[in-house]
This record gives C-alpha cells, structure tokens and sequence, in this order.
C-alpha cells in the first residue's frame, strides 16, 4: 500500500501531509475534467470533516439543479421539422439570441435614430428650445414604424429572462461552492496542522487499520462468491444422479428400439 511506503519514508506526519496534498489536487481537478478520486469520500475526511460533507453535498446538488434547469431551457421548443443532427444542436436560448442580433443588424440606422431621438426628448426645454415639438414628433413616429422590431425585441427578452436569471444563479451557485471549497481546505489543513505527534500517529494508525479491514472484507466477500459460484457449478453438474441418468438412457434405448422395429429396421 502507498500510505505504508509514506510512513516508512516520511513518518505519519508524512502520511497526513500526503493525504491532504491529494485532496488538495482532487478539489483543483474538479474544476476541470473531474478529479481522479472524490476527495470528500477520503478517508481522512470522513474522519476528520464530517461536519462540511452536508454543505459541500448542498452545495453540489443546488448548482446540479441549476444546470438541468439552464439545459431543459436550451433544448425547449424546439421545431418538428428538424434533423436529428439538428435536433442534437439545437439551443432555443443561441435561437433566440441569433434572431434579436438579426433584427438590431436589419434595423441597425433606424433604431440608431431612435437613441438618438430619445435622448434629445429626455434634454431640459430649456436646452432643446423650439425643436422640443418636432423633436418628440420624430420620435413617435420612429417609435411607430419600429414598433413591431421593438415588440419582437421586447418578447424575445421577456423569454430570455429566466434563462438569464438561471446562468446568474449558477454563477452565483458556483462561486459559493468554490468558496465552500477553499473555506473546507483550509480548515483542513488547519485541523492536521494543530495535531500533535501522538495523535497524528493515532488517526494514521486508525485510518490505516480501517483501510486493512475494508481490504480484508473485500477479499472474504470475493472469496465467497467464488465458493459460492463453485458450488453452483458442481450443482447444476452432478445435481441428476447416475442412477436417474441410467433410467433416462434405458428410456431412450427401449423407445429407439420400438420406434426402428415400427418402421422394419429391427
């Protein structure tokens, strides 16, 4: 086992450091292509930081949740009439994002003149003087002819707010779960540090006999199944006694033996 090469080489402080240093490398990894064993299911975790497991595991089902929501709202309405590779890309949030890009790039100088109207209305009268009353009557009429690209715009924002709501919440969700996670790294670092020599030698000790009998556990359930699977073999193989074989062939025999004198073969 490598925490017993540890302990010869480093001591059981070695074996904490270890240990803490793969939980360390476990949570960094899980940012990115997962890690390479759960890091709070280590042994030394469960022992020691029991009391962040419920957190970390809250915190871990709430941005689950957040990211189910945010893909049952990408692959909604969806068209009838696509492909299956289509129907596989399809992302009714990039749709609806793709068309309000559109409709800005197709009215791009009108709605340009619109702002620009808007914010000579919102001017004092003071400043805008006489052109006050033609100003706001270019800007109804603006508002007019653009009203049917503002109301699609409008619909298309209105059905883009709870998606957007839920990519901030994931966000939001993730950045707690990262601060959860430097907070438990550091407390448990900061637990093993303030250990003693004798207890570090007693969790060590402790853990390592845990991980023995679990391995000892392991090999005796293995080895009953395998007796077990051994006796279903010689079951299912001598289970018809020979006797009972014998009556089957003498059956055999004697019924093969009226059936060739019936057709003149015997």
């Amino acid at each position: 086992m490598p925490d017993f090469k540890t302990l010869l080489e480093n001591g059981f402080p070695g074996v904490i450091d270890g240990w803490v240093d793969a939980i360390a490398d476990a949570l960094e990894d899980d940012d990115n292509a997962g890690p390479a064993f759960d890091p709070f299911g280590h042994k030394l975790v469960r022992r020691t930081m029991a009391e962040y497991l419920e957190r970390i595991a809250a915190a871990r089902a709430e941005i689950a949740r957040f990211k189910g929501e945010k893909a049952a709202f990408e692959a909604d309405n969806a068209p009838d009439d696509l492909e299956e590779d289509e129907l596989a890309n399809w992302n009714q949030a990039r749709e609806l994002d793709r068309q309000a890009r559109e409709l800005r790039a197709e009215h791009k100088a009108a709605l340009t003149e619109l702002k620009k109207l808007e914010a000579a209305a919102k001017k004092p009268p003071a400043a805008a003087g006489r052109a006050s009353a033609a100003t706001q009557a270019r800007l109804e009429k603006a508002r007019a002819a653009l009203a049917p690209v503002l109301g699609r715009l409008a619909a298309i924002a209105e059905a883009l707010e709870p998606y957007e709501e839920t990519k901030a919440d994931l966000t939001e969700a993730r950045n707690s779960y990262r601060t959860l996670l430097n907070d438990f790294l550091a407390e448990l670092k900061t637990t093993c540090d303030t250990m003693g020599e004798d207890e570090k030698r007693h969790l060590v000790l402790e853990l390592m006999a845990l991980d023995v009998r679990a391995g000892m556990d392991a090999a005796m359930l293995d080895r009953r199944m395998a007796a077990a699977e051994f006796v279903e073999v010689v079951w299912d193989k001598y289970r018809v006694t020979f006797r009972t074989l014998l009556g089957i062939k003498a059956n055999i025999e004697a019924r093969l033996t009226n059936a060739l004198k019936g057709i003149g073969y015997a």
